[in-house]
């Protein structure tokens, strides 16, 4: 399913003022090409898949106590020391 929906980098008006701009110019936004909106393409979620090569797992900052990939798909999750 595709959905059309505002635009987060522009606000939906398909122009961009930061930093660059001088005051009364703005940009064409690159986020929707000056559109205004984007494209979302949307799968609904069935259940979480399985990631090859991997046999351990730990919290993504790498902090914390790593745990089997094997616990994580039985439910676990990483906790922290």
């Amino acid at each position: 399913m595709i959905i059309k929906a505002e635009c987060g980098d522009c606000g939906a008006s398909g122009l961009f003022r930061g930093m660059c701009e001088p005051e009364g110019f703005a940009a064409v936004c690159g986020g929707c090409q000056g559109e205004g909106y984007v494209n979302l393409k949307i799968t609904e979620f069935t259940r979480r898949k399985g990631k090859r090569g991997v046999h351990t797992v730990r919290l993504s900052w790498g902090a914390g106590i790593p745990i089997t990939y094997k616990e994580f798909q039985q439910g676990k999750r990483p906790c922290e020391k």
